[in-house]
């Protein structure tokens, strides 16, 4: 029935008129709607716009969510493939629902991390190992910034080995999905990690001057501090000249004792002669105060 005014007549059975009434039909609305992007990785928005004059618009998006309004933006949290609905109320009262023809459809996002082994610090010049892990990936690609060989593409797992110099470097990973969907459509993700390498000189090796060892948890050990040392050789004398501590452990601290007898407040030197990563060797003497 097209668009117009229409009298509809009743008549009973002896062909007697029994009823006659007007039908006025509107005229058909070929709605003007726009809808992108259709296709996306999560999270996806979209923008739905009508660009008819109509009373009232209600946008169903197929993932049990509506919205009204001439032009709004909704946004697909998930994967998959949603059919919108379109209902609307035209000026001259009628209600209609109408389906957009093409869904929505929600691609998964690759969802990247990157693992270093060891996990730091790290020396100058040592190598690490760099691992991608993460799920909807089939390609990974490297950035190592100012690293040689400054990219590295096709694998999730890589060595790198770290720059002599002293500073914060930063990688990169980028994973990606290729899909088939109608036409080929690819979604990326990507992580980054800093690699810090801190300076490796004598200037980084410090003995301080005094501890206090009461049990107290605050400098309660005389230790040797730097990050790059690889070999020492550390030892504390009395003012007499007599060695009170002797070690070749860069993580460990005197505690106090000789013998396993605590020894009087007092003033010690000590030797240190220290080989670095850089193979550096480090060499200081000076004095030590014990306080309790």
């Amino acid at each position: 029935m097209g668009a117009g005014v229409y009298t509809c007549v009743a008549f009973d059975a002896d062909n007697d008129c029994l009823a006659m009434d007007h039908l006025v039909s509107p005229e058909a609305i070929i709605l003007d709607l726009d809808v992108s992007p259709r296709k996306g990785c999560e999270p996806l928005e979209v923008e739905f716009v009508c660009n008819n004059d109509l009373a009232a618009m209600t946008w169903h998006f197929g993932d049990g969510t509506s919205g009204q309004g001439t032009t709004i933006t909704h946004t697909y949290e998930e994967a998959g493939t949603y059919d919108v609905t379109f209902e609307y109320t035209a000026l001259t009262g009628c209600t209609y629902s109408s389906p957009l023809n093409l869904p929505i459809t929600v691609l998964h996002r690759p969802d990247i991390a990157i693992v270093v082994d060891p996990p730091g610090p790290y020396l100058p010049g040592q190598t690490v190992s760099l691992q991608g892990v993460g799920t909807n990936t089939d390609h990974w690609s490297w950035s190592f910034g100012g690293i040689p060989p400054y990219v590295h593409v096709d694998t999730s797992r890589t060595p790198l080995t770290l720059p002599s110099a002293a500073g914060l470097y930063e990688v990169a990973l980028y994973g990606s999905v290729l899909y088939n969907v109608n036409t080929s459509f690819t979604c990326f993700d990507t992580a980054y990690i800093r690699l810090e390498v801190p300076a490796c000189n004598a200037n980084t090796v410090f003995v301080p001057s005094a501890f206090s060892p009461n049990a107290n948890g605050k400098n309660d050990g005389q230790c040797v501090y730097g990050d790059c040392i690889e070999r020492m050789l550390f030892r504390i004398f009395d003012r007499w000249g007599n060695k009170v501590y002797e070690s070749n452990d860069p993580s460990a601290c005197w505690d106090g004792l000789h013998n396993g007898e605590p020894l009087n407040p007092g003033v010690f030197t000590y030797h240190l002669v220290a080989t670095l990563a850089t193979e550096e060797v480090v060499e200081k003497s000076g004095n030590i105060t014990l306080v309790r």
